[in-house]
């Protein structure tokens, strides 16, 4: 009997022996593989992606809701809780973690396999292309937005309809959806210029020729009367409500301080103004900029 026991306890050791050392061998597994996937990278990458878009995305904020008066550090103050949060998920503080989530979903064999194609030619060239991956399936969902939002422009207007709103009411109105047609126009403006070596069109027909955007009202002004262009003829012969600046310029060499295309004055009651800069983000002004009106000048308007 005594016996009996003292071999049942000697197995049970030996399988917990096992099964430590099994833990272990998947925990070393998943590790290599969160290096061959090179998470640390994508997780650093996708902090400082989120950083340099919060000033474009406060501003845009600000002058979709009205809210003038947010504070002027808002942004930066925004950008060190980023850095903060980016400290606290710091790849040494997941690392753990993740090692964790791999070696308890994943079998040995499975992590041979998945390692196996991660060692690979095919694999690496997965794991080199997910930044550009990521990048143009954010483009390609910008496009899809653009292709929707006149749409809920008119809803928006539709249900707006159905009250009778003020005059000040409606000139807010006009002008968020006046900064939506310049984003959108920016963003287009953007993607061509990926598409064609970093340089942007000779003008904004061109957007409308090569389908990078074709929704005739993202051209006019909704406070104006222009009749929506069908075609980028229609747009050089001055069916557009905006002007442009960036006639085959260097994209790269624009900023978020460079203006690129604007609402043309007249256009927005009082004197208002928004203009797209070159990094596609856009701002609104009740008078018109000193550096826009030089531009203006400059292109004869």
């Amino acid at each position: 009997m005594r016996k009996a026991i003292v071999w049942i306890a000697v197995g049970w050791v030996l399988s917990v022996r096992v099964a430590d050392a099994q833990g272990t061998s998947r925990r070393a597994m998943a590790e290599e593989l969160l290096d061959l996937m090179n998470i640390q990278e994508s997780i650093e990458k996708s902090f400082a992606m989120v950083k340099q878009m919060i000033p474009a995305q406060m501003e845009q904020m600000k002058q979709a809701t009205g809210q003038t008066n947010a504070p002027a550090d808002a942004s930066t103050r925004t950008g060190k809780m980023m850095d903060m949060m980016a400290q606290e998920f710091s790849w040494d503080k997941l690392k753990d973690d993740y090692i964790t989530l791999y070696a308890e979903t994943f079998t040995e064999e499975e992590m041979k396999g998945i390692i196996a194609f991660y060692k690979s030619p095919v694999g690496q060239a997965f794991v080199k292309k997910q930044p550009e991956l990521v990048k143009r399936s954010m483009e390609l969902s910008q496009k899809m937005m653009m292709r929707v939002m006149p749409k809920i422009q008119a809803m928006m207007k539709e249900l707006k309809g159905t009250a009778a709103p003020t005059a000040g009411a409606r000139h807010k109105a006009y002008r968020i959806n006046d900064a939506g047609n310049l984003k959108q126009i920016g963003l287009a403006l953007l993607m061509y210029s990926r598409d064609h070596g970093k340089r942007f069109p000779g003008d904004l027909g061109v957007l409308y020729d090569e389908g990078y955007l074709t929704a005739g009202k993202v051209y006019t002004c909704p406070n104006f009367d222009t009749k929506p262009p069908k075609s980028g003829d229609d747009i050089r012969a001055g069916r557009c409500d905006y002007v442009y600046f960036g006639q085959g310029g260097d994209g790269p060499a624009l900023g978020t301080t460079d203006p690129i295309a604007v609402t043309r004055p007249g256009r927005l009651a009082d004197g208002y103004i928004n203009v797209c800069y070159g990094d596609g983000h856009v701002k609104g002004f009740e008078t018109i900029p000193a550096d826009v009106k030089e531009l203006l000048r400059e292109f004869g308007e």
